[in-house]
């Protein structure tokens, strides 16, 4: 039997992502690359919003206070900035999607590789309307 599974877009680089129904847990990101890079966005804005308000601020300012204390050489002017070096960059990662498309002509997984129906959800699966589906029924039959 074939799985069932939801069609979505990446919120990070917006790739079109198959996921069936096993290993859908609410899904939004297509690997570990795009949810590690969001995670880093999120943390990265959070601590910026607590360095803006005021009790962010006079932490940092006493973290810095004991930071100066602690040298030994008295800083009052910033350092050169070493030469830059002609290393080449490195590529950023690639979407783990695009990397496991596959011209076939049968639909799989992008997260586990199993076959899945040809018809895709846009939609979560309600895994509660089951449960509340059987003691409906089994409610109406006892009575």
């Amino acid at each position: 039997m074939e799985n069932t599974a939801r069609l979505f877009n990446c919120l990070l680089c917006n790739c079109q992502v198959k996921i069936c129904s096993t290993y859908d847990r609410g899904n939004i990101y297509c690997g570990p690359t795009c949810r590690k890079a969001a995670r880093t966005q999120s943390l990265r804005e959070a601590g910026n919003r607590y360095q803006e308000s005021l009790r962010g601020r006079h932490h940092h300012a006493a973290r810095q206070k004991c930071y100066r204390e602690r040298q030994i050489k008295k800083v009052t002017h910033h350092t050169s900035k070493p030469a830059c070096d002609d290393s080449p960059s490195k590529s950023p990662d690639k979407c783990i999607s695009a990397s496991l498309a596959k011209a076939v002509s049968v639909m799989c997984c992008d997260f586990c590789g199993k076959r899945i129906a040809d018809f895709l959800r846009n939609a979560y699966l309600n895994r509660d309307s089951h449960r509340k589906l059987a003691f409906r029924s089994a409610r109406a039959r006892g009575s």
